[in-house]
C-alpha cells in the first residue's frame, strides 16, 4: 500500500527509476545468435558499396591504360611512314635553315675577305713596274734613249715619252724604234736629265720587270737592287737549250716568248716596235709564271744571306 501511494504521488519517470530500484527485474537469456544494430548494417553496407565502386574505377582505368597504350603503338607501327615523313621534313627543314644562316655569314665574311684580300692585292700590285725603252744610235757608236714607257702591273701606262738627244744621231732605227727625227725634236719630247730623274721616281722601291733590262738601265744610267729585277731574258724556264745535249741556256727574243708561251703575236714583221706593247708583253710573262719566280728569288736571297753571314759575320 506504501509503494502504491508512493508512485501515484510521483511522476512516471520517478516510478521507473524506483520501481527499477526497489524490484530489480532479472535479465532475461537470449537465444540465439546476436542481432546488429540496424545503423551499423547501414554503415557496414555503404562502405560495401565504395569499396564495390573504387574497385570497379580502378579496373576501368587501367582497361582504358591498356587500351590507349595499344592503340598508340598500333598507330605508330599501322603508320611509320607518317612519322618518318615528319621528322624528315623536320629535319630538312633545320637544314635549310643551318644553310641559310652559313651562306649569310660566309657570304659576309667572304665579302669582307675580298674587301681586306683586295686591299692587300692593290698594295702587293703597287710595287711591280714594266719597262721598255727604244734607243737611236749616235756617232760614237753608241746607244742613245730615245723613248722610255713604263705600265703598272695591270698594264696602264705610268710614263710614256720621248727623249731629246745631245748627240748627233746616225740612226733613228725607225724599222724597229718607230722613232722618227720629228718625234725627238718635237716640244713634248723631254730633256735626257728630266726624264732620269723622273724615271728613278718611278722605280723607286718597286719591282721591275722587263725583257733586256740591263740594256735599257744601262742607256738610263740608273742602278737597280738585283733582286727587284725580273729580267725573261734571265729566267731559266725561258732561256732556250743550244749546243751539245743543250748544256747552254740562251735567252729567247720577246717576240718568240710572247708566242710560245702567252699565244700573241708582237713585233709584227714590217712593222715598227710599240715600247708599250713590250713591256705589257714582259708583264704578261712574268704574271704568267710569278709564283714560281718569287720562290726562286727568295731562295737566292736566302743563299746570299747566308754567304754574307760565313763571309762577314752576323750584321747587326
Amino acid at each position: 500500500q506504501q509503494t502504491k501511494q508512493v508512485d501515484q504521488m510521483l511522476p512516471l519517470e520517478n516510478k521507473e527509476e524506483t520501481s527499477a530500484d526497489v524490484c530489480p527485474k532479472t535479465p532475461k537469456k537470449k537465444s540465439g545468435s546476436k542481432r546488429a544494430h540496424p545503423a551499423r548494417l547501414k554503415k557496414k553496407q555503404r562502405q560495401i558499396r565504395k569499396a564495390q565502386q573504387q574497385h570497379r574505377q580502378s579496373n576501368t582505368d587501367e582497361e582504358s591504360s591498356v587500351v590507349s597504350f595499344t592503340s598508340s603503338n598500333a598507330s605508330s607501327i599501322a603508320s611509320p611512314g607518317r612519322k618518318k615523313d615528319a621528322n624528315n621534313k623536320l629535319n630538312a627543314g633545320k637544314k635549310r635553315n643551318r644553310k641559310q644562316r652559313s651562306k649569310k655569314l660566309s657570304s659576309s665574311s667572304s665579302t669582307q675577305d675580298n674587301k681586306d684580300e683586295s686591299m692587300i692585292m692593290s698594295e702587293e700590285h703597287s710595287r711591280y713596274v714594266a719597262l721598255d725603252c727604244e734607243m737611236v744610235e749616235t756617232r760614237l757608236g753608241h746607244s742613245a734613249l730615245a723613248r722610255v714607257s713604263i705600265v703598272n702591273f695591270f698594264g696602264n701606262v705610268i710614263l710614256d715619252t720621248h727623249v731629246k738627244v745631245e748627240e748627233d744621231i746616225t740612226d733613228y732605227r725607225t724599222y724597229v724604234s718607230g722613232v722618227t727625227a720629228e718625234d725627238l725634236k718635237s716640244e713634248a719630247a723631254m730633256d735626257f736629265q728630266q726624264c732620269i730623274e723622273l724615271v728613278s721616281a718611278v722605280l723607286e722601291d718597286k719591282i721591275l720587270i722587263g725583257h733586256g733590262l740591263k740594256n735599257d738601265l744601262r742607256v738610263l744610267n740608273i742602278k737597280h737592287p738585283w733582286h727587284d729585277i725580273r729580267d725573261t731574258t734571265k729566267y731559266t724556264p725561258f732561256l732556250k737549250p743550244s749546243g751539245e745535249g743543250g748544256a747552254v741556256l740562251l735567252p729567247r727574243k720577246l717576240k718568240e716568248l710572247a708566242k710560245y708561251k702567252l699565244s700573241k703575236d708582237i713585233q709584227v714583221e714590217g712593222q715598227a716596235h710599240c715600247s708599250i706593247e713590250d713591256a705589257r708583253a714582259s708583264l704578261e710573262l712574268y704574271k704568267s709564271v710569278s709564283s714560281k719566280w718569287e720562290k726562286m728569288i727568295r731562295y737566292k736571297v736566302n743563299k746570299t744571306k747566308e754567304i754574307e753571314q760565313k763571309l762577314y759575320g752576323p750584321s747587326n
